[in-house]
């Protein structure tokens, strides 16, 4: 898992961190960066169900909900990442 983030990490970092072939007269502007990874199922959460998958969603995308990085009993309570507050339940349910 650890090394589909690096790889995808690491290619991009390696593209957007190259002072020299800004100025170079071989440097080429546009195009499509592609990066191969096997295994990849989907990277629809719904849908995703291999471990590569999981890694690529969880580099790149945020979670309403989450379980934080604690030492257990906080580790199983589900806290916001993203969502303004836990979803409340109404009366009728």
């Amino acid at each position: 898992m650890l090394l589909a983030a690096g790889l995808v990490g690491g290619g991009l970092l390696a593209v957007f961190i190259q002072p020299t072939a800004s100025g170079s007269p071989t440097a080429r502007s546009g195009g499509v960066f592609r990066i191969s990874l096997v295994g990849l199922d989907y990277i629809d959460p719904a849908l995703s169900y291999s471990s590569i998958g999981w890694t690529l969603i969880d580099t790149t995308c945020a979670r309403l909900m989450t379980y934080p990085d604690k030492p257990a009993p906080q580790a199983f309570r589900l806290v916001p990442e993203v969502a303004a507050a836990p979803p409340k339940v109404s009366r009728d349910g």
